[in-house]
């Protein structure tokens, strides 16, 4: 009984491949220009296949005659050509896929060289206010990092032994010449003015504190003292530092830019600063230095712009956004959104569309990106003008081609086995 199972199942495989054959040649024989083709811009025919069955090719679209299957157009299956993601016109807009060709202007940019930075102090203009005098810091008349200091304005109030000492040598010992004017030069050296000690009360048990003036004028950047700290001065060692000093009647906009936009930037140039907390207003400044070294993890250079502040409305820290006055930009650059660009590793990617298909279908394309341009980019390589390039839902067809297990941003198919899977498809 088994013997005769198997002779059943022989015969009927035996006549299927006869039949399948005999199928073939009639198909072929009706149809003489079912051969391969290669592209569906009405040149030639289209050529569809069995996924199945690659060895078999016809002109018309149908049914697999061995196992019933859909048959596809080789030109869009994946199987195929792995780079090209075929959708259905309600897929895009599902996906909500928009394009631009390539060559139209930039809805914002321009052709303008958009650099971005951070606002800091002058860093010529950052002092410390020492304490002229040695003695017990009685009073600190600026008692917060913020405030406002002026040339000339008392900022604290000291007792010094050595001062009242010094007095009492330069009142009292006007026969001793030497010693009266060794007393006047302490005086001096201390920075005490010539209305406080030539009108000073030398009677009675006195207790004289003196002031001491601020040498510049600015923003208290740090408050390094308290009161009833002692402080030394330069005849006792180090003198001691009251405050840090910031003059920000102009600053620095510190600016980053790429290699790859070094070239358009030279010391001097004039560059319009836009800061977030002043929208639709501009501040001048001028390129002052250019760094030496490039960071090795941004791959951005430093670039310093000296900007006047006029009534200190730029502070420290504020972002900043910077534009050369005139344009950089090569006339000919192929300028596209970012939004369009799959940034992955050291690659670049854009989806393109082929127009030459009766169906919406895409390239997996690298392109080698240069000039950043606020919300643009400068392409380099990898698109040509005219190209359709998907600006809108490109995350979303990179998906989809990632589920259907074509070349992505997290599969990249060996190109090797890709045309070796396209020769077998058309044999």
């Amino acid at each position: 009984m088994q013997t005769k199972y198997i002779a059943i199942l022989v015969t009927g495989v035996v006549l299927g491949l006869l039949g399948q054959k005999i199928m073939e040649r009639s198909f072929d024989a009706k149809d003489p220009n079912s051969g391969p083709a290669t592209c569906l811009n009405g040149e030639t025919e289209s050529v569809y296949a069995c996924s199945m069955h690659p060895q078999t090719s016809h002109s018309q679209p149908g049914n697999c005659l061995v196992c019933g299957m859909k048959l596809v157009d080789k030109q869009v299956s994946s199987f195929f050509n792995p780079d090209l993601l075929p959708l259905q016109a309600g897929e895009v807009e599902q996906m909500n896929v928009r394009t631009m060709l390539v060559g139209e202007k930039p809805e914002k940019g321009g052709n303008s060289l958009r650099l971005r930075g951070k606002l800091e102090p002058d860093q010529s203009r950052l002092y410390q206010q020492v304490c002229h005098l040695p003695g017990r810091i009685e009073k600190l008349y600026v008692t917060e990092e913020g405030s406002r200091v002026r040339k000339g304005q008392a900022i604290a109030s000291i007792y010094s032994k050595e001062l009242v000492a010094a007095l009492e040598t330069y009142h009292f010992n006007k026969r001793a010449e030497s010693l009266a004017r060794s007393a006047l030069n302490n005086l001096k050296a201390w920075k005490v003015p010539a209305s406080f000690y030539t009108k000073v009360d030398m009677t009675g048990d006195y207790h004289i504190p003196a002031d001491v003036y601020s040498d510049f004028d600015g923003i208290v950047w740090k408050k390094r003292v308290v009161e009833g700290s002692y402080a030394m001065n330069t005849h006792m060692g180090h003198p001691t530092v009251l405050y840090d000093v910031a003059d920000l009647s102009v600053v620095w906009a510190v600016l980053e830019v790429f290699e790859s936009e070094l070239r358009y930037v030279k010391e001097g140039m004039t560059i319009d600063l836009e800061v977030p907390a002043y929208p639709g207003e501009t501040f001048s400044g001028k390129i002052i230095h250019i760094g030496d070294e490039v960071d090795p993890v941004t791959r951005t250079i430093p670039v310093r712009v000296s900007v006047a502040n006029k009534e200190w409305r730029l502070k420290p820290g504020m972002l900043v956004e910077a534009e050369p006055t005139t344009s950089v930009a090569a006339p000919k650059s192929i300028v596209i959104p970012k939004s369009a660009i799959l940034w992955t590793g050291e690659r670049s990617v854009v989806y393109v569309r082929k127009p030459a298909y009766d169906r919406p279908v895409f390239a997996f394309t690298e392109v080698k990106t240069g000039m950043d341009m606020g919300e643009n980019i400068v392409i380099v390589s990898g698109i040509k003008a005219g190209d359709e390039v998907v600006v809108q839902g490109a995350f979303m067809l990179d998906a989809s081609a990632q589920l259907q297990g074509r070349k992505s941003m997290i599969q990249t198919l060996d190109s090797k086995k890709s045309e070796e899977d396209h020769m077998v498809a058309n044999q």
